[in-house]
């Protein structure tokens, strides 16, 4: 279950994380390793405890974790590491399909991955490297889906500029604050982990 609101920006940007992946690794007797992955995709993990600095922001972090019931329900998360994208390639139109899903690509030399970004914030649409009317189409901020008014053409390269969130939740049901004076709070590690 997700709640379109933003976890608060000013700890997201002190916390510390990143891509996690799962890996499987088996060793024979004779030191040789095979390796499998269990998840196709990483997922985003960050720790929030490193960006809490003051009164104000436990207050913010307590308000938020009740909001959310712990584990419960899922949230926006700005990863400010990885937020945006320009000239990113969506699809080629076929002259069939009339919606896509905004993806974003890693590629280094001629290798890459592509990840599904499900909470845009903005997009800017591009048909052939000219700016789409914006009365075109219209972007679904919670799934990431274009939907386009009139059916790209056959051969039409659809790219698009964008800033995104991540959707994220707890990965507990227990906030362990700590209180060491008046002025000063500790988190106790409190992750984040990507639902994807």
């Amino acid at each position: 279950m997700f709640k379109n609101i933003t976890f608060p920006l000013n700890i997201a940007k002190n916390s510390s994380g990143g891509p996690q992946f799962a890996t499987k690794i088996n060793q024979t007797i004779s030191g040789v390793e095979y390796r499998t992955s269990i998840l196709q995709y990483p997922k985003i993990k960050y720790n929030i405890s490193t960006g809490i600095n003051s009164k104000e922001d436990i207050d913010a972090i307590s308000a938020f974790f009740r909001l959310c019931m712990g584990q419960k329900y899922s949230f926006r998360f700005r990863d400010f590491v990885d937020f945006s994208a320009q000239n990113q390639k969506i699809a080629i139109g076929d002259g069939i399909l009339d919606s896509f899903q905004i993806i974003k690509s890693y590629i280094i030399d001629d290798e890459y991955i592509e990840r599904k970004i499900t909470k845009p914030l903005s997009v800017i649409i591009y048909i052939d490297n000219k700016v789409c009317d914006k009365s075109l189409y219209d972007v679904d901020f919670t799934t990431g889906i274009i939907k386009f008014k009139v059916k790209p053409a056959s051969g039409q390269v659809i790219t698009a500029d964008f800033v995104f969130d991540i959707e994220m939740r707890f990965d507990t049901d227990f906030l362990n604050i700590m209180l060491y004076t008046n002025t000063s709070y500790q988190l106790k590690d409190v992750n984040l982990i990507e639902v994807l």
